[in-house]
């Protein structure tokens, strides 16, 4: 069963009894035997862990062992008042199926294996060692279906073997749900092997470190869902590489929405928000900001990403990569020069105030191009890349002949023109690929 993340609606479906009014958390009322003799916060908070895993689980939460910071190992784990203290004893002593609660908001410094039973800890901040080649948590493994709510996990990569925050086992259906990911350093993968289900993360930071290692946010081994509130790639240093989302394990099918995206990387380091081959992809955006010295949205082989607004800012040009894909900006603001290669880039519209200033070339890019302003004085034979339906004007700052073609660009008159200083033309171009003035001045 997928998770119902609106715990509160849900617990109030189950016991609309259990709420007298005001904020639900601290209304809540429910009576926990198991509970009795702890603090009034905590039984309330144990209530609501019961209605958690209830909802999680489908039905009465009687297959559950807990976790707490007022726990022991010794205890059995199976009530409230007998928490363990740690889940590697609750994971030795859950069956495949079960669930394994957590209760409080508490810091769990362990690198935890949990492979079959079912994961509920929404207030739970897991830090992993940080040694070496570890996982701070390996969730699942072949042939079960799980569950997984989580709600801090922070790891560090280093120089030598990989590390991991989050590495899934196998599993007919895995659905996940993060509240914040944190990962600073390299050599360092954020939430490995998503197997078919989904993934919810409210904050995915992320911030790499020189030394020509990768990081990586999520790295998919099969088809995947994914929801992600809010992206943040952070460079400290040049050198390296880091990616928001890698898949290049092949016909990995990878769908979803993204909030918020951000990345702020410097001279030296690759990366940016999508790295992957023979991958299909469908992705919304919602807002997407790349700044820094370097930005790249980079995708290959198969699928679309869709920006509803973009503002792309980094100093030495946003590249696009891309090969048989298509990604569309509807709204994109650009403080630097942008290219892209392959696919298409569709940028329904641009910043206005914002002026490309042309290569000094017979074949001058114009993809993503609104206004463009001539950056020599030789002659154009083409106008080069672009979509069907694009608009822009060109402002001649030299002087130089534009000249007509009819299978390139189309002039009024059928003749070349011989453009001054100070001169304008607009062009739109077609869907047989040509493009054709529609307007000019002349000083």
């Amino acid at each position: 069963m997928a998770p119902k993340y609106n715990w509160a609606a849900a617990a109030l479906a189950v016991n609309p009894d259990s709420i007298s009014g005001g904020r639900f958390a601290d209304e809540l009322s429910v009576y926990v035997p198991s509970a009795v003799g702890l603090s009034a916060d905590y039984q309330r908070r144990a209530a609501l862990t019961e209605l958690m895993v209830a909802v999680q689980s489908g039905g009465p939460a009687e297959d559950t062992y807990y976790v707490g910071k007022h726990g022991d190992d010794a205890n059995s784990g199976r009530t409230i008042g007998a928490a363990f203290l740690t889940f590697g004893a609750a994971a030795a002593a859950a069956p495949d199926g079960a669930t394994i609660a957590c209760l409080d908001g508490g810091t769990y410094t362990e690198d935890v294996v949990i492979e079959g039973p079912n994961l509920l800890a929404p207030n739970a901040n897991f830090v992993g060692t940080g040694a070496d080649g570890t996982i701070a948590l390996q969730l699942g493994k072949g042939s079960t279906i799980n569950w997984f709510v989580i709600g801090t996990v922070k790891q560090v990569g280093n120089q030598t073997s990989r590390n991991y925050a989050v590495r899934l086992h196998g599993g007919d259906y895995q659905s996940l749900h993060i509240t914040q990911l944190h990962l600073t350093g390299e050599n360092l993968t954020g939430v490995l092997g998503l197997a078919n289900g989904k993934v919810v993360i409210g904050e995915l930071e992320m911030i790499t470190a020189a030394g020509g290692n990768v990081m990586i946010g999520l790295d998919p081994r099969a088809p995947i869902d994914i929801e992600i509130g809010r992206i943040t790639l952070t460079g400290i240093t040049s050198g390296g590489e880091a990616w928001a989302i890698f898949a290049n394990h092949g016909s990995t099918i990878l769908t979803g929405h993204i909030g918020v995206y951000q990345d702020s990387l410097f001279a030296g380091q690759l990366g940016g928000l999508l790295r992957h081959s023979q991958l299909f992809v469908n992705l919304n955006i919602d807002y997407a900001t790349s700044g820094g010295t370097t930005a790249d949205i980079f995708l290959i082989d198969g699928g679309n990403c869709n920006i509803k607004a973009g503002f792309l800012s980094a100093s030495t040009g946003d590249v696009y990569h891309l090969s048989s894909n298509q990604l569309r900006i509807f709204a994109m603001f650009s403080q630097g020069p942008h290219t892209h290669s392959g696919g298409a880039l569709v940028a329904r519209t641009l910043d206005a105030d914002h002026v490309t200033t042309f290569a000094d070339t017979e074949f001058p890019q114009c993809g993503g191009v609104l206004k463009a302003i001539t950056g020599g004085t030789t002659t154009v034979t083409e106008f080069a890349g672009g979509v069907p339906g694009q608009k822009f004007e060109l402002l001649f700052a030299h002087a130089l002949t534009i000249t007509y073609d009819i299978n390139k660009i189309i002039l009024d008159n059928s003749v070349d023109f011989v453009g001054a200083v100070g001169d304008t033309m607009t062009f739109v171009k077609f869907n047989s690929g040509v493009w054709q003035e529609t307007a000019r001045t002349v000083v």
